[in-house]
């Protein structure tokens, strides 16, 4: 027989639960190792945004909470995969597959490879997508920052003594069938990584010459809206920003000089 809730109760307990939830996603996407992370990551190094890589840089503390439901079904997703080639190694008996394989790169930046196929020198990059951004990568490719990353990581890689060829991006849907994903494959390109890493460089020199000065790094619509430093509104940079303002910089043709 079916039963029904009584007025007044049992919608409120369930309400609480689901709040409940969502706190306890937050909490922890607070603990996980790249929010805890300082140092810009090669995840990080091809953001279009001069000023988002500024503040990772500088040291400033993160001041937008995004929604962690994307990052926790990707983090899943990976460990699923990760597991699913470490089983191919036993099967093969062999180590024939590096799973989630840590890199060192100049300029003490860290990260971690995903998998790197040595038989074939594959790189490979796993991203999680929902259903409008694997729409966009199937029509227009994968954008440079992701380009720039598994870049790095195939860098990290040749500077360890292996022998990268390809890089491959493998875009992975998070609703439907996994007959649904995306692969994106290209030649290893070592001069992405490099000027990635330049760029690193000069913006951490520009924090020792021209401290507090954010106004002068320009800023890209790299999804402001997830970004860590995106503050609507605001007026004082060294905050958070307000979001890509497209312009020309102080000094620039066409820019005030009041």
């Amino acid at each position: 027989m079916t039963t029904f809730a009584q007025p007044g109760g049992g919608e409120a307990p369930a309400i609480q639960q689901q709040w409940q939830l969502i706190q306890l996603a937050r909490a922890h996407a607070k603990t996980t190792p790249r929010s805890l992370q300082a140092d810009p990551g090669p995840s990080e190094l091809g953001t279009p945004c001069h000023r988002q890589l500024g503040y990772r840089t500088g040291g400033v503390a993160p001041v937008n909470e995004t929604d962690p439901w994307p990052a926790m079904c990707g983090t899943g997703i990976h460990a699923q995969v990760a597991q699913l080639y470490r089983m191919r190694n036993l099967e093969l008996d062999e180590e024939r597959y590096l799973v989630e394989q840590p890199v060192t790169l100049p300029g003490g930046v860290t990260g971690t490879c995903d998998l790197f196929d040595t038989a074939t020198g594959d790189v490979v990059d796993f991203k999680t997508c929902g259903a409008e951004a694997m729409k966009r990568v199937r029509k227009h490719g994968p954008g440079m920052q992701q380009k720039i990353q598994v870049n790095l990581y195939a860098l990290g890689l040749q500077l360890a003594g292996y022998k990268p060829a390809d890089v491959v991006l493998l875009f992975l849907p998070r609703s439907g069938l996994i007959t649904g994903m995306h692969t994106w494959c290209a030649a290893y390109d070592y001069r992405l990584a490099v000027d990635a890493l330049q760029r690193l460089r000069l913006i951490a020199d520009f924090h020792e010459h021209l401290p507090g000065r954010w106004d002068l790094l320009p800023t890209a619509d790299a999804h402001c809206e997830w970004c860590p430093w995106y503050k609507a509104g605001s007026e004082d940079l060294s905050a958070g920003c307000p979001g890509h303002q497209p312009g020309p910089l102080p000094g620039e043709k066409g820019a005030s000089r009041d």
